[in-house]
């Protein structure tokens, strides 16, 4: 929770990772590779979005989803925003039409979209129950957020495996142990995680800080994100998620460990 020293830390060291242009850019080439391939996901998510004529992302990166979404069609109104300034300035040159904000998820610019959304951003928040009271503040209507659901997975790209990172490993006890981490350890401590230690999880020590080149999937994530918290945080605030895709993603998608939630706000 905010004022636990260890996550004031982290936060500061998360916000200079993503900040650093050296590191910034390798990581979002890496991030972006998607948007040549078409990807089904992020087609699924243009045309859920179609029906909103006002949209916020949170952590908007280099731009590529608003890509996503005019070629799907999308023709309403679209702000991004992102702590990174030199990500932004570069998106305002490339997109002049659209509206680019620096600004992160805990200080969201006023303004009144119907819709907000975040792809592959929540598991990124040390706070993430900040994130969410201040998406639900930002929002008309509706949080769509796209994620992976960690726990249930039994997968965590961020917690080192083996006796070495990863993309360092060479010696057998290296191979044998990473392997022993990430089939048995890690998805058995990740499936008793929320039993043990309660919602919110958060990893403080991501590989990305320590290692952060090169970039791999999900090295960056510090919260454990997993549906139920969303749906928890949900109905205790007297709201409904749906999962617009089953709570269970095809397997046409390729994103069989990812969740697609909708959050609806009470109109009141």
């Amino acid at each position: 929770m905010s004022g636990d020293p260890r996550l004031e830390v982290l936060q500061r060291r998360m916000e200079e990772f993503y900040r650093r242009p050296e590191l910034r850019q390798a990581y979002q080439e890496f991030v972006d590779q998607r948007e040549a391939l078409d990807h089904p996901f992020e087609r699924a998510l243009a045309a859920y979005l179609e029906r909103y004529r006002s949209v916020l992302e949170i952590g908007c990166g280099s731009g590529r989803l608003y890509r996503t979404l005019r070629r799907a069609g999308y023709a309403g109104h679209y702000t991004g925003i992102e702590i990174a300034e030199d990500v932004i300035e570069r998106c305002r040159r490339r997109h002049p039409e659209a509206e680019w904000k620096v600004a992160g998820a805990y200080a969201i610019p006023e303004g009144d979209p119907e819709a907000c959304f975040s792809y592959g951003v929540l598991e990124s928040f040390v706070y993430p129950r900040k994130a969410l009271e201040e998406m639900a503040r930002a929002v008309r209507r509706d949080l769509v957020l796209l994620f992976p659901d960690f726990i249930e997975s039994g997968h965590l790209g961020s917690q080192q495996t083996g006796v070495t990172p990863a993309r360092h490993k060479r010696r057998p006890l290296d191979v044998l142990v990473g392997w022993y981490d990430r089939k048995l350890r890690l998805p058995r401590a990740l499936r008793s995680a929320r039993r043990r230690l309660g919602p919110f999880i958060i990893n403080l020590a991501p590989v990305a800080l320590d290692h952060p080149q090169p970039p791999e999937p999900d090295y960056d994530a510090v919260y454990l994100s997993c549906k139920a918290d969303i749906e928890d945080w949900a109905a205790a605030r007297g709201e409904r998620v749906e999962y617009p895709l089953g709570r269970t993603l095809p397997r046409a998608l390729r994103a069989r460990s990812w969740a697609f939630a909708v959050v609806r706000k009470s109109v009141t």
